[in-house]
């Protein structure tokens, strides 16, 4: 069984990297504001995404801070943008292409979350129980936010 469910993942594996070559040369082609994508402006994008990302890491290993560099990555380029220490422009390319093909980056994890199906199933209850008190956590969290900002844009009265 170990062994089947090992050649079903080589197959979905190889089915994946045809799509993504396939992908990859019809990127060129992409429009976007009336001009074409380059293969410069894509792989420069790509270049500063995956340098924030590594300087994130480096960060937060140096530091020993537990945080996902992912998100650090994501701060540091709203900072960057917002400073106008990078363009707009120069990310834009990459992160259009990284956007429209969002849902196949979750194919792998989605196509594993099978292989471990009957563990989600044991821990259902845990999940859900997990899912709902998080959602709850967020939505106080946020209204109680929401409700100080709000009293101190009207000077305090509410």
């Amino acid at each position: 069984a170990a062994s089947d469910v090992y050649k079903r993942q080589i197959l979905i594996h190889q089915n994946l990297d045809k799509h993504i070559c396939k992908s990859t040369i019809i990127v060129i082609l992409y429009k976007l504001r009336g001009k074409f994508m380059t293969a410069g402006s894509i792989l420069r994008g790509i270049a500063i995404l995956l340098a924030l990302q590594w300087v994130s890491v480096l960060f937060l290993q140096a530091l020993h801070i537990a945080f996902p560099p992912a998100l650090l990555g994501m701060i540091l380029l709203a900072v960057l943008l917002l400073a106008g220490v990078i363009r707009e422009e120069s990310v834009e390319d990459a992160c259009t292409i990284l956007i429209e093909k969002m849902g196949m980056l979750f194919l792998p994890a989605g196509i594993s979350m099978l292989l471990y199906l009957d563990i989600i199933k044991a821990e259902s209850i845990a999940i859900f129980i997990t899912i709902i008190v998080s959602s709850l956590i967020i939505l106080i969290t946020t209204t109680a936010f929401v409700e100080l900002v709000s009293k101190h844009s009207k000077g305090g009265k509410h």
